[in-house]
């Protein structure tokens, strides 16, 4: 789906200016799907997880990283979070941006996908952890489970984004 309030309305023979459309995906020669952001798997209910199929929350991923190792570790996270969480988890997911790929000119294609959660743990202390691999055509290797420092340091290290802290008090939650 789109988001109609990013783009006025125009003749849809148009490309959009403000986000990716459908067009941007079809008959692509570089075997690259739409992969979520957001997961739907993530989602606590239909409703939620209807939402989260717009272009939007999608970015550009090969095909075999996206139904393939991104799945299977977006799949563990979830029994990750259900056994060691205690109430909801806080989950954020990014891409880093490449800096001269595009799909079709337009969507960038980024190099890596990353994710990290942080939740109240069952022994009432922080729990978090993080998961990141390259965007490339590569079936289904493992992706390994690491910790939300390693993660900011990696974003730090290819990025410009300076120091990088994903949760407030690099998550560090007190009993609710």
């Amino acid at each position: 789906m789109t988001e109609p309030q990013l783009e006025q309305s125009k003749d849809m023979a148009e490309p959009f200016v403000n986000q990716s459309s459908y067009d941007d995906y079809k008959n692509n020669t570089e075997e690259l799907s739409r992969g979520h952001l957001f997961p739907s798997c993530h989602a606590p209910d239909e409703s939620t997880a209807n939402s989260t199929f717009t272009l939007t929350n999608i970015v550009p991923q090969y095909k075999s990283f996206n139904t393939g190792s991104w799945n299977i570790m977006e799949k563990n996270t979830t029994k990750l979070m259900d056994k060691n969480c205690q109430g909801p988890a806080f989950v954020l997911t990014g891409a880093v941006p490449s800096s001269e790929r595009k799909l079709k000119g337009r969507v960038n294609i980024p190099t890596k996908m990353w994710t990290a959660f942080c939740c109240l743990g069952r022994n009432n202390k922080c729990f978090s952890k993080a998961h990141w691999a390259d965007n490339i055509n590569d079936g289904t290797r493992t992706i390994e489970t690491k910790e939300l420092k390693d993660l900011e340091q990696m974003l730090k290290n290819t990025s410009d984004w300076g120091n990088v802290q994903l949760f407030k008090n690099n998550c560090h939650l007190k009993k609710m």
